[in-house]
């Protein structure tokens, strides 16, 4: 234990001692001396200045301070090396930097993890921070052509000793490729581990155009039954880009369109021939697009055909009349 204190929530209140003080010593000084050297004197004043003094701590809001040295505490920082986040590469590295710097000489231990579309854990969990920045500086990358930061949460959450005394300091611009951070971050807080968030912002130095989502059907689609997709783009400044979409590796449709600084929405009408999964990748070409790596999107559909009718009769024959009713194929 060391550090140890008194907090007071109103000391002002403290200023009361001297009214209360003074109630205490003047009768007891009043007395003759014959009287006042006596034993129950010299302990009633006593007693009274005691109840006086915890009387007014009480009303002060006195309680005790103090710091208990935990070695099991730890502290990982989850740092976002994405493309996205290249252009903030100084700010974040001197964030790190500093974050590290607060933490020498503190009895918990120090990691890092850096996460792209994967992570490395480029720093283990240790005491020795000092040397802890130059190991990250060295390290391989991750691929950096995603930002999972979903992933790269749990994948920090699993590497704790102690999960009731941990934190995550995750370090990024907050772009990510899928967007499942706070359902991990719930999941994470659930087991005792607190998660910071340092918000490095990315700023780009020429424009760029990206592929956001894309919104399949959320009903059930028949073999060479229309249905539309929805492509949402976001771009930094007005622009024309040649969309591409193709289906199972197959192009379908290329088409240009005008993309206006901000979000859009654009909607193509498609039917599928088959039956099975389908692979839908849609990607955008756009001259002088600063970053590449976000100019693709997969999305997914799986087209199943029910044409097969279960009837289940209570008495034989009993059906007749649902299966006249329905058809005669061999499906029945």
């Amino acid at each position: 234990m060391s550090g140890f204190r008194f907090v007071f929530s109103h000391p002002w209140m403290l200023l009361i001692l001297i009214p209360a003080a003074a109630l205490t010593l003047i009768p007891y000084f009043r007395l003759s001396k014959k009287y006042r050297k006596t034993r129950n004197r010299i302990t009633s004043m006593i007693l009274h200045g005691l109840i006086m003094i915890f009387a007014v701590s009480i009303l002060s809001g006195m309680t005790f301070a103090y710091q208990v040295p935990n070695g099991d505490n730890e502290i990982i920082y989850l740092v976002d090396m994405s493309v996205s986040e290249e252009q903030s590469k100084e700010a974040r590295d001197d964030f790190l930097k500093n974050a590290l710097f607060a933490a020498e000489g503190g009895e918990f231990k120090v990691g890092i993890v850096t996460f792209g579309f994967d992570q490395k854990y480029v720093v283990p969990l240790t005491y020795d921070v000092e040397s802890s920045f130059d190991t990250y500086s060295d390290a391989a990358l991750p691929d950096v052509s995603a930002t999972n930061i979903a992933d790269a949460l749990s994948y920090a959450a699993s590497l704790f000793n102690y999960p009731e005394s941990a934190k995550i300091v995750l370090i990024t611009d907050g772009k990510e490729t899928d967007k499942r951070a706070l359902t991990v971050i719930r999941a994470v807080s659930a087991k005792g581990i607190r998660t910071d968030v340092a918000n490095i912002s990315s700023s780009y130095d020429g424009d760029d155009v990206q592929i956001t989502d894309v919104e399949i059907p959320d009903y059930h689609v028949n073999v060479n039954e229309n249905f539309t997709l929805n492509i949402i783009l976001q771009s930094t400044a007005d622009t024309v880009a040649e969309i591409s979409m193709f289906d199972n590796g197959e192009s379908v449709y290329t088409w240009s369109q005008i993309i206006p600084a901000g979000n859009l929405a654009v909607s193509v009408n498609h039917s599928v021939a088959s039956e099975g999964l389908h692979e839908f990748y849609f990607g955008i070409d756009v001259e002088g697009d600063l970053l590449q790596e976000n100019n693709g999107y997969y999305a997914y559909m799986y087209i199943e055909t029910f044409n097969k009718i279960l009837i289940i009769e209570r008495k034989e024959n009993s059906s007749e009349f649902l299966k006249s009713f329905l058809g005669t194929d061999d499906a029945f």
